[in-house]
Parts: structure tokens; sequence; C-alpha cells
């Protein structure tokens, strides 16, 4: 199975996963499927801090779980406000 995207929180932690399938999986559900050998260059470690995910040194630059992150720095929120004068002209 093939990974196309990770969404990642601003800490840079994996939290869910995407197939191409467009199947979801939340960061416990992958690390099951990863030590099952379900996906294509991804793979199960034990760390000091719990279990994550790596991309296998032989994977692609774009099949890297860096590259398919949406975000790599803290995210930018942008607000727009509409006030009722905005909305009269």
């Amino acid at each position: 199975m093939k990974v196309i995207l990770v969404v990642t929180d601003s800490h840079g932690k994996n939290l869910v996963f995407v197939s191409a399938e467009l199947h979801s999986y939340t960061l416990q559900e992958a690390i099951h499927l990863a030590r099952d050998g379900a996906f294509d260059h991804i793979y199960a470690v034990n760390g000091s801090t719990g279990a994550y995910l790596r991309t296998r040194p032989s994977a692609p630059q774009r099949e890297q779980l860096d590259r398919l992150s949406t975000c790599r720095t803290k995210p930018r929120v942008l607000i727009r406000v509409r006030t009722i004068e905005d909305s009269r002209s």
C-alpha cells in the first residue's frame, strides 16, 4: 500500500496517514499496518518515547514521509473578518 499524504501537527509529529486508495489511518493504525508489512517503503520503529514510522532509505524522494507531510513548519492562519459595512458595498 502506498502512502500519498501525511498530516502532521505543528511540532512535526505524524498524526494521520492517507493511502493511494484514500483510506486514512491514525498513527497507531499505521504502526500496526507497517509491522504487518502493509506499506511500501515504511516501517515501524520503537523509540524511547514510543513507536513511530520511518521511510526506508531505498524509497524514492517523492515517497519520503517528510515530503508527504502537510506541515514542515508551524502553520500560519490567515483570517479575513468581514464586517456588515463590507457586505453593503
